[in-house]
């Protein structure tokens, strides 16, 4: 996958939806952004939060990404697989 963002690109951007490649996007707005990952899953549409920017960075995001899309690859929904985790971190 092709990322194209980079940090000074983030900082210099007005508002809107920046693209980095595999799925990844930031939603700024005023100063402050959050990240998404979109992605496919049984033929449904998903958008899964990553984070706020600037808080999480560019290069934290993509290690989160890569690990969303490994367990996607397995053919595993990562939205529900965080919300086991999340689950079990309570219990």
């Amino acid at each position: 996958m092709k990322n194209t963002l980079t940090a000074i690109a983030i900082k210099k951007a007005g508002d809107g939806k920046l693209f980095d490649g595999g799925g990844l996007t930031l939603v700024k707005k005023n100063g402050s952004g959050k990240w998404v990952y979109r992605y496919t899953h049984l033929g449904k549409r998903r958008e899964m939060g990553l984070g706020a920017w600037p808080t999480v960075g560019l290069a934290d995001v993509r290690t989160a990404r890569d690990g969303w899309a490994q367990v996607l690859a397995s053919g595993r929904d990562p939205i529900t697989v965080r919300s086991d985790q999340e689950a079990e971190a309570i219990a």
